[in-house]
């Protein structure tokens, strides 16, 4: 195949960029926005996102420009986290600290809307979604199992790799990290399913489908 991928991040640009060298893997490692993305019509048998297309602060944008870049026979994938378990407790550390991590303008991108944000784990809004751009979806519920040495350890990860917690870093004071860092340990370790190490099971949904 001959792949493609985009993202907003540098460092996480750098990071895939790593990943596939080691795998000696060709890729084509473009900085871009998936709600514009540098690509012609009809461009790709296949468009995938692994909990990257949930943050697009306008979904319709992005859902069209998926539908623009897909062939008429291409398929799209992505997995979106459900509003439970784990990921739930800690986003409502962050909710609680910063303001909700996922909380975006409605699927038109006014922030002064009345609308509510669209909900990532709902499958009807997703169906709905992506029908208003000619591709049809279907969702299977999955669960992703996350092990490390230790919670401590898993905290530590995040805290020091995951883009949430690095710009949590930045917007707060020495204090307010500590108290983030602690509550998100608090947490993972009231999660942690093996008491020898770390182990926790986080529920996703795998939306998949085509142009009808």
């Amino acid at each position: 195949a001959r792949v493609t991928g985009l993202d907003g991040a540098p460092r996480l640009l750098e990071v895939a960029a790593g990943r596939a060298d080691s795998e000696d893997l060709q890729i084509d490692w473009i900085r871009g926005d998936f709600h514009q993305l540098p690509f012609a019509e009809n461009s790709f048998e296949v468009v995938t996102s692994v909990f990257g297309l949930i943050f697009a602060e306008r979904p319709a944008e992005a859902a069209a420009e998926i539908a623009r870049v897909l062939t008429p026979t291409g398929r799209l994938a992505f997995s979106t986290w459900l509003d439970e378990g784990p990921i739930a407790g800690i986003q409502a550390i962050f909710e609680r600290r910063l303001g909700d991590p996922l909380s975006r303008p409605d699927a038109e991108g006014d922030a002064s809307s009345d609308s509510p944000p669209l909900d990532w784990g709902d499958r009807d809004q997703l169906r709905l979604l992506f029908a208003d751009h000619g591709i049809s979806i279907r969702c299977d519920r999955q669960a992703l199992s996350m092990t490390a040495e230790s919670p401590e350890a898993q905290n530590e990860a995040w805290f020091t790799q995951h883009p949430f917690w690095l710009e949590a870093a930045d917007q707060l004071d020495d204090p307010g990290r500590d108290a983030l860092r602690e509550e998100c340990l608090t947490e993972l370790r009231r999660a942690n399913e093996d008491p020898s190490g770390f182990r926790i099971s986080l529920p996703y949904l795998i939306a998949m489908g085509s142009p009808v």
